[in-house]
């Protein structure tokens, strides 16, 4: 009985030190990208094919270059309008659609608009690769455009983007432009370090109130611009005949005539060579995103940036959820348009040991990347991690066309035809913490920081509260004439709109005249990293700047806007809706006249000592309620549409005339 105890423990120990670690040896991969092949026909059109012989389906995507930056306002979301119509067809049978005929092949499909791009693809059964493959040929090419059925892929359209409201009417008629043009719109990444055009040039209410109007004419003029052959590529991927696949390929995509059109591509027009950083406050969860920006990279170096940011956070999952129970997840993000981007990892992490975390972070990238400290056997262990990449579980259509995807990305922006594996696999210790080295440096750093208030949860809500109290009660100080009321002896209120009417609009002035006026403030507290650097400057006083800019803007605007008329003791009260009121002493006026707009407006004696503000205050919109015009004897004169003026001025009259010879008065 021993004796067979023993055995089964020998057994056991064998069986333990044969199970593998979970990771392939790096040398004994196959190469995924060996079998993709690259071509370009006579016309210009792109051809991937990724075969996997052992997938059971069959994946076809097509690609052109042309998204939301090909658009103006003018055309605003013509290009995805083009890719909903062109999965509709006259020549199909029972109205159906392409997507339609997709289902019945058991497969799934769709389309999708991106910046830079629009994209068609499918997803079948094997057996159904060459039909999946004619179909879109014939989708895409030899298109007619006609207007009943412009009308009737309208609809779909706007139930997807929604159907205009108030911004789309307000954005059609100019007025977002006015309230909020382009210049006051702060860069995003991309912009500030890079010089990129916005990811969105137009707006989503620009593309629903165009939506309403696209016509067969403006889809027929994008589709000619942008859909000519050398500006698409065509990937098939998973289970095909290759030699039967480049047979449809060339009669039903490379037979089309070359011309030239136009594309959409983004470039790198300026480089800021100096940190990223963000930081703001959250009530909510708190979040970290570190890493690096990185341009003119070569293949090389995105692929080692990637295995690092993977590997680093990684490890953080290990330290900060598994250990300490401090994040939800941790990710290592690489996000490049061609060979420049960033590359970050972030978590979420709790807000008494958000500091703490932060630092842990920056002084691990600081030691391996920055200074290449990095040892031989983290490198081994962050190549085996990444080696998941290559070392693929399946074989199906959809992990082959992601390979064709990547190795035609390699190729156009790189000009790499070969196997993007066998980088990776020739990778050295050396070159590895070399390129790293290059790729993380102090003036490349990225942070965007979402960090936790200072001490309470809401304190900004209390806080921004406070000090607007403390804004309105001094603006009152300062604002406020002296004024007896024992001594009042008339008020007229001015005609016009409600009241509440005109504090909404006043304060949506304000509001406005705010944005410009902050717009300076708000541009040196992007750039600065020093500002950004500490959250009590980049978003508390940044939001108390930016409240003091609207609360002093709303009232400028308040303070223009005329509510009563007022004679108190020997002054007139020109008395705006806020705190201020103008003061006149009542010997300063010269005349007083009962007129319509029209006899002041198109008198030039009249118009010439006029003033805005408080000294022009007219509301009826017909233009057909007389005013009372008062001239000083400085020179200046006032309009104002004080309810029932012909009665008005008689009561003024008894005030102001107290001697005939110094005041004349005309009815």
């Amino acid at each position: 009985m021993e004796h067979w105890m023993n055995l089964l423990v020998l057994v056991l120990i064998c069986l333990f030190f044969s199970i593998p670690d979970g990771f392939a040896d790096i040398a004994d991969i196959e190469d995924p990208y060996v079998d993709i092949e690259q071509t370009t026909a006579p016309n210009g059109i792109n051809f991937v094919y990724a075969p996997a012989p052992s997938a059971k389906t069959f994946s076809i995507k097509i690609r052109v270059r042309a998204g939301t930056l090909a658009e103006t306002e003018k055309n605003a979301g013509v290009a995805h309008f083009l890719e909903h119509y062109l999965f509709t067809d006259s020549r199909l049978k029972n109205n159906s659609s392409y997507l339609d005929l997709i289902k019945e092949l058991g497969g799934t499909g769709n389309g999708a608009t991106s910046s830079l791009e629009t994209v068609y693809y499918a997803k079948v059964p094997s057996g159904k690769a060459e039909l999946i493959a004619k179909m879109f040929g014939k989708m895409l090419f030899n298109r007619t455009f006609e207007q009943d059925r412009v009308d009737q892929t309208r609809k779909p359209v706007l139930l997807e983007i929604g159907e205009p409201g108030l911004m789309a009417y307000l954005w059609r008629t100019g007025f977002l432009k006015i309230v909020y043009p382009d210049f006051l719109k702060l860069p995003d990444f991309w912009q500030s370090e890079f010089g990129l055009e916005p990811i969105k040039s137009t707006s989503l209410a620009a593309e629903q109130s165009n939506t309403l109007s696209i016509s067969a004419h403006d889809l027929k003029t994008f589709y000619d611009e942008y859909y000519h052959p050398s500006n698409i590529t065509v990937y098939f991927a998973g289970k095909f005949n290759s030699e039967t696949m480049k047979s449809i390929a060339q009669k039903w995509f490379a037979s089309t005539p070359a011309r030239k059109g136009k594309t959409v591509e983004q470039r790198a027009t300026t480089i800021r060579k100096s940190p990223f950083l963000r930081t703001t406050s959250t009530s909510g969860t708190p979040r970290i995103a570190v890493g690096t920006k990185f341009w003119d990279a070569t293949l090389e170096d995105l692929i080692v940036i990637d295995i690092y940011v993977e590997y680093l956070a990684h490890r953080l999952m290990k330290e900060f959820r598994n250990r300490k129970g401090e994040t939800y997840t941790a990710r290592g993000i690489v996000n490049n348009v061609k060979n420049f981007g960033q590359a970050v990892v972030t978590l979420e992490t709790p807000a008494a040991q958000y500091s703490n975390n932060l630092r842990y972070i920056r002084n691990v990238i600081h030691e391996e990347a920055e200074t290449g400290n990095l040892t031989e056997e983290q490198f081994a262990e962050a190549m085996k991690l990444y080696s998941t990449h290559y070392n693929l579980t399946d074989r199906d259509s959809s992990t082959a066309l992601r390979l064709a995807e990547n190795a035609e990305r390699n190729n156009k922006v790189f000009g790499r035809s070969g196997s993007e594996f066998l980088i990776f696999k020739s990778l050295t210790f050396q070159d590895f913490t070399a390129r790293l080295t290059k790729l993380f440096n102090s003036n490349q750093r990225y942070s965007v920081l979402l960090r936790p208030p200072l001490v309470w949860r809401y304190e900004l809500a209390i806080i921004i509260v406070i000090f607007t109290i403390t804004m309105l009660f001094f603006a009152k100080m300062k604002l406020t004439v002296p004024f007896e009321h024992s001594k009042v002896r008339l008020v007229r209120k001015l005609a016009c709109p409600p009241l509440h009417l005109i504090e909404i609009i006043s304060l949506s002035l304000g509001s406005v005249l705010a944005q410009y006026l902050s717009f300076g403030i708000r541009w040196g507290f992007f750039k600065s990293n020093f500002i950004q650097s500490s959250v009590l400057l980049s978003d508390y006083l940044y939001i108390l700047i930016e409240m003091a800019f609207i609360i002093v803007s709303c009232i400028i605007v308040l303070k223009l806007t005329v509510r009563k008329l007022i004679i108190c003791g020997d002054y007139l009260y020109i008395k705006s809706i806020t705190y201020f009121a103008k003061r006149i002493p009542l010997t300063e006026i010269k005349s007083i006249e009962l007129l319509h707009l029209w006899e002041v407006v198109f008198s030039m004696h009249r118009l010439s000592g006029l003033g805005f503000g408080q000294r022009f205050s007219y509301y009826d919109p017909l233009f057909l309620r007389p005013g009372l015009y008062l001239r000083f004897k400085d020179g200046s004169s006032g309009f104002f549409s004080v309810k029932d003026a012909a009665t008005a001025i008689d009561e003024f009259k008894q005030y102001l005339v107290k001697d005939e010879a110094k005041l004349k008065i005309a009815i």
